[in-house]
């Protein structure tokens, strides 16, 4: 018997579009790219360090030299996720 607080299985997928998970997948995926554009240490002065990447609602220009690493990013975004709760 599951405890309490668990949600029972389902017996079929959510749908994308209104699952919060996949909604706030998507926010946090562009919240991701505008924090390594942000850190960025080109200032997109050279396009060539450009790459696109297509992201779940649109294409995105980010660069792929990074001043800081990913470790750094996910640490903001740790916080900026506990503070929204």
């Amino acid at each position: 018997m599951p405890k309490r607080g668990f949600e029972p299985p389902r017996l079929v997928a959510q749908i994308p579009e209104i699952c919060a998970s996949t909604n706030s997948a998507i926010w946090t995926m562009k919240f991701i790219l505008s924090l390594l554009n942000t850190f960025c240490q080109c200032n997109y002065k050279n396009y060539q360090l450009m790459e696109t990447v297509k992201n779940f609602t649109d294409e995105i220009n980010i660069c792929t030299k990074r001043i800081i690493d990913s470790k750094v990013v996910t640490n903001i975004l740790f916080k900026q996720y506990n503070n929204q709760i």
